[in-house]
């Protein structure tokens, strides 16, 4: 049976109040890869007028999340290693983008990139996945 990638990256929008409260917007599901979006304002940044890290973690973990359940089952995240490498200074639009590096029965990890609207790598992070016995219907 053939996946519904676009009713995928609609349900992880729509059940995600987290993400949507962070401006984090899933906007590409395929297997094994995902991307999103978030347009940078004042409530994302930090006191010295960058884009807080943990609002980047959420995105790469939003972005991974989406690319994991592209098997067609339910994850959750075990373990995360995130580089923080540019500060995000003037950045008004971020794209993260999740590639798996592998998927297993039990577990998957992808590889994200964070780049702002200019091009400019701003994370590198690796996420792990465990798969929950739980079908997206």
């Amino acid at each position: 049976m053939e996946l519904d990638y676009e009713k995928i990256r609609k349900e992880r929008n729509e059940k995600n109040e987290f993400a949507k409260n962070n401006g984090i917007s899933i906007t590409r599901v395929s297997k094994g890869h995902a991307i999103a979006e978030m347009d940078v304002d004042s409530k994302k940044k930090n006191p010295i007028g960058t884009v807080h890290g943990g609002c980047l973690f959420t995105m790469a973990d939003t972005c991974a999340g989406a690319a994991a359940s592209s098997h067609g089952k339910w994850v959750t995240t075990v373990n995360a290693e995130i580089n923080y490498l540019r500060a995000a200074v003037n950045s008004k639009h971020l794209i993260a983008e999740s590639s798996e590096i592998k998927a297993g029965k039990s577990l998957i990890i992808e590889d994200i990139n964070i780049h702002d609207e200019t091009g400019t790598l701003l994370v590198h992070a690796t996420f792990t996945f465990y798969v929950l016995d739980k079908k997206y219907e």
